[in-house]
């Protein structure tokens, strides 16, 4: 039975107050019960989970509770703590949202970099990785590299300027994948790229197996995010009170 149970015409929210500690796993799996229920599922954790990172099937968040003292519990945000009854009353409200990587950036793709075809010298789209595996190595990767092939035709109407991946010759089977010239079918080793090249920092244009282009941003870890009243951490409020 949720701690509170909030009933409203078009949705059911239990919201969880989990102090004492219990492994994520039991978590996880009310969760789970709550979903198959139809009722969305909120907690409020009373201590640090290692390694846990935000997840928005989990809506999970920091509670700070003072042991001594009438001071309101608070949850903690981004950039600052919120009360506990303002905090509900944003959940609530929809005004508590998950920021993660853009739809597009979690998607199979192709990530690519700008050069030149060393034969013709045409400019070319470089395929540098796949579904954030490097190229080099999908050959490793059956079921991607499968998937992969199926959406050539695809991403060849996307992009005429992108290079194909092709295993080598038997002789050369050591050498890994290699990319195409769509021109002039020039083979490219992707073994001789720098370094840098081959990292998401390094990457320029992506486009989805689904033929979608976007652009790779600076990564940024999946977070809970809020904007509405906030209060000063509970710590400092005793602090001030202290002066």
């Amino acid at each position: 039975m949720a701690d509170v149970l909030v009933r409203h015409p078009g949705w059911t929210v239990a919201l969880e107050a989990q102090l004492s500690r219990i492994p994520l796993a039991a978590i996880e799996e009310r969760q789970e019960r709550y979903r198959g229920a139809g009722i969305r599922g909120a907690w409020l954790v009373g201590y640090g989970i290692a390694g846990f990172e935000a997840r928005r099937d989990l809506p999970l968040f920091r509670l700070e509770v003072m042991r001594a003292g009438d001071i309101e519990p608070a949850v903690i945000g981004p950039r600052a703590c919120t009360g506990l009854g303002s905090f509900t009353e944003l959940l609530l409200t929809g005004h508590v949202r998950f920021e993660g990587p853009p739809a597009r950036a979690g998607a199979p793709s192709v990530a690519t970099v700008r050069s030149v075809c060393w034969r013709c010298r045409r400019d070319i789209h470089l395929v540098v990785a796949l579904a954030n595996v490097p190229a080099r190595d999908l050959g490793k990767l059956p079921g991607v590299l499968a998937a992969y092939r199926r959406a050539i035709p695809t991403l060849n109407t996307a992009c005429g300027s992108l290079t194909t991946l092709r295993p080598p010759p038997p002789s050369r089977i050591a050498a890994g994948l290699r990319a195409h010239c769509p021109w002039c079918d020039a083979p490219i080793s992707l073994h001789e790229l720098p370094a840098a090249t081959l990292s998401p920092r390094g990457w320029r244009r992506c486009w989805t197996l689904a033929g979608e282009a976007w652009v790779p941003s600076e990564p940024r870890p999946p977070r809970w995010i809020w904007r509405g009243a906030v209060q000063a951490s509970v710590r400092q409020v005793i602090a001030s009170g202290q002066q």
